[in-house]
């Protein structure tokens, strides 16, 4: 079981929104964190203005955030979020290196490369932030 800051403080799962224009691996990440009692999925969303949008909601502790989407950009989505609601751990998501990159300059908790084991993706959201 991973150590996370919300679980044992308050002692229930982590709530996750997943952001990503495909819907097969928008439903694939979902249905990953549905089967794992450490998650509840509350959010999906299929573009940026839609990622925006779900940060009215006072329940997402997490997102899983596509980088390259139509419309908003996800760095667009990632200043969004940073900027409304900087207590969302943003985790950026793409195949693409130097955007993973860009993504942690910007502030991301976390990035995790697409097309690796969705574990992966799972222990990102839970992982400790760094201390600086």
């Amino acid at each position: 079981m991973y150590a996370t800051r919300r679980e044992p403080a308050m002692n229930r799962p982590l709530r996750v929104a997943v952001v990503d224009d495909n819907e097969d691996i928008r439903l694939l990440v979902a249905l990953h964190l549905t089967l794992d009692e450490r998650f509840e999925l509350v959010g999906q969303a299929c573009n940026g203005m839609e990622a925006i949008a779900l940060l009215d909601r006072d329940d997402i502790d997490a997102m899983v955030l596509d980088m390259h989407m139509p419309g908003l950009a996800g760095t667009q989505v990632l200043r969004a979020v940073l900027k409304s609601s900087p207590t969302i751990r943003v985790v950026a998501f793409s195949a693409d290196t130097g955007t993973l990159l860009q993504a942690a300059r910007e502030g991301a908790a976390a990035t995790v490369a697409k097309g690796n084991n969705l574990d992966g993706l799972l222990a990102a959201l839970l992982r400790e932030p760094a201390v600086a």
